[in-house]
């Protein structure tokens, strides 16, 4: 975080909320429980993610 001239906060990384669930049964716990997890992901422009949807959709209308 930063201050900025007018002395707020300024975030410098991005916050996701999200839940969670295991994969495998594991206990439950009694409370929930707050914390961080790092997903490694390759990085797009939201414009790639637009024509990669737009080009998916001609192609699969097209029959190709």
């Amino acid at each position: 975080m930063r201050i900025d001239t007018q002395g707020r906060t300024i975030s410098t990384t991005s916050y996701y909320r999200v839940s969670l669930k295991a994969v495998e049964a594991v206990p439950q716990p009694e409370m929930t429980i707050r914390g961080i997890v790092r997903v490694p992901a390759e990085r797009r422009a939201l414009i790639t993610r637009i024509w990669r949807t737009a080009l998916s959709v001609l192609i699969r209308e097209s029959g190709l």
